[in-house]
């Protein structure tokens, strides 16, 4: 097996593992270029900040033919600032490891290659885990009930987590879960009013999931002294 058929192998096991497709970008060579084809492949397709994506660029010439010890260039930007690689084309293949970027949003990458410039192949960066928080309680306007809020909710990396994002809430008191009820953010905070259990064993406590990450409040027994046993 040759080392060009042994690294495209790598490659479309990696693919296979991950679950996700290439990326494919083809360049019209200019007629007195050597290489007419550049192709990038990049995934995962999705990712959070700090995570690796695996980006590789294959380099033909003329009638499908590996090109050999070609100089690329992998230009994208990280963060707002333009990064580029290089290194060198073996049997027709380079590949890269890079760090996904800290904000959340698109990478795009682009190889160029005696002039030849690829399309651009894109990475999503999505929000990571989401960061401990403060659960904030007071009594609420309604009655047997109280207003829970948080500041705006973001990963590790300051990335606010989606309105979509759903967060679970549990009332807990001696003897356990009393109730739990689910809602959504709005605008990457929690703001709810939730009613108190009818009866409960102090200490009485709020416990808010987000993903993996969960938070609990301080005793709110004195909040709902009315259904004190």
């Amino acid at each position: 097996m040759t080392q060009r058929m042994k690294a495209l192998y790598c490659l479309l096991s990696f693919i296979a593992t991950v679950g996700v497709f290439p990326v494919f970008v083809h360049a019209q060579a200019w007629a007195h270029m050597p290489t007419d084809m550049v192709q990038t492949y990049a995934g995962p397709q999705t990712v959070t900040p700090g995570q690796v994506i695996h980006v590789t660029v294959e380099v033909t010439e003329s009638g499908g033919i590996s090109a050999h010890n070609k100089d690329v260039e992998l230009t994208y930007l990280v963060d707002g600032t333009e990064t580029t690689l290089t290194d060198t084309a073996t049997d027709g293949l380079v590949s890269f490891d890079i760090n996904a970027q800290s904000n959340s949003g698109m990478m795009d990458f682009v190889a160029r290659v005696d002039g030849v410039v690829s399309k651009a192949a894109s990475v999503m960066v999505s929000v990571g885990q989401p960061a401990v928080f403060d659960l904030v309680t007071k009594r609420s306007h309604h009655s047997q009930s109280i207003d829970i809020r948080s500041d705006v909710i973001t990963d590790d990396f300051g990335n606010a987590v989606s309105d979509q994002t759903l967060v679970s809430l549990d009332w807990i008191d001696q003897h356990g879960v009393k109730s739990s009820e689910n809602i959504q953010l709005s605008n990457s905070r929690i703001i709810f009013a939730s009613r108190c259990p009818a009866k409960f064993k102090s200490p009485l406590r709020i416990r808010a999931t987000l993903k993996n990450t969960d938070v609990i409040s301080s005793d709110v027994s004195a909040l709902c002294n009315n259904g004190s046993a």
